[in-house]
């Protein structure tokens, strides 16, 4: 082979090994790379509005249920003995709660007839504290001032021994005291005998000096 032929043969050896590496690396390639799909966002999911309550339509706050509203001071009562120190809960756990139905009255006492002690109740207050739970939950769920209003009607016009005054017939408009969410905070409102709410604390009988049985 002739020096010639040998210095173009070197280059043109360089030459094709660089194209054959070129195309065995040109073809690899595609097979090494990742392929990666878009990233999707993830869509939060619809939200669902509460789908509404059916109006309640015999409800015993609205409806002023006297039965109910007794059992319901009942219950009361014996939260709240049961709530007692163990040495205060004996002194009163067996003295009985009395309805009081005497037309007007609006009273909550604590009585002893021929040695006997016993806690009374009245109807016309249980109606009144029912009014009022009712004014309030409607007040809190729509706005207004009927709590208020009520007041002053009871202040302005209830005379002694005469049936509780009540509001007119439009005082409560009747789709809001039959809607549902209003009607589930009424009992809230009336708990422990009280329209805006429990007593942060259980009673203390011992503020009252010695109790005798």
């Amino acid at each position: 082979m002739t020096k010639q032929t040998e210095k173009l043969r070197r280059p043109i050896t360089f030459v094709a090994s660089a194209i054959a590496a070129a195309m065995l690396f040109g073809c690899a390639q595609p097979n090494q790379r990742s392929v990666t799909s878009p990233q999707m966002t993830p869509q939060p999911a619809p939200t669902q509005k509460p789908a509404p309550k059916s109006p309640v339509l015999n409800d015993p706050i609205n409806n002023l249920d006297v039965s109910f509203m007794r059992k319901r001071a009942q219950a009361v009562l014996a939260d709240l003995v049961a709530a007692l120190p163990a040495e205060q809960k004996e002194m009163v756990d067996s003295i009985p709660l009395v309805l009081d139905d005497t037309v007007g009255e609006v009273n909550a006492s604590a009585i002893c007839r021929r040695g006997v002690a016993s806690m009374a109740f009245s109807d016309g207050l249980l109606e009144i504290q029912a009014q009022l739970a009712r004014a309030r939950a409607t007040d809190e769920r729509f706005g207004g001032d009927k709590v208020d209003r009520y007041l002053k009607l009871i202040a302005s016009k209830q005379r002694p021994k005469r049936p509780i005054v009540r509001p007119a017939s439009d005082f409560f408009d009747s789709e809001q005291d039959r809607d549902a969410r209003k009607v589930e905070t009424c009992p809230e409102r009336s708990s422990y005998g009280n329209p805006w709410g429990p007593p942060a604390q259980p009673f203390d009988l011992g503020a009252f000096g010695p109790t005798t049985r």
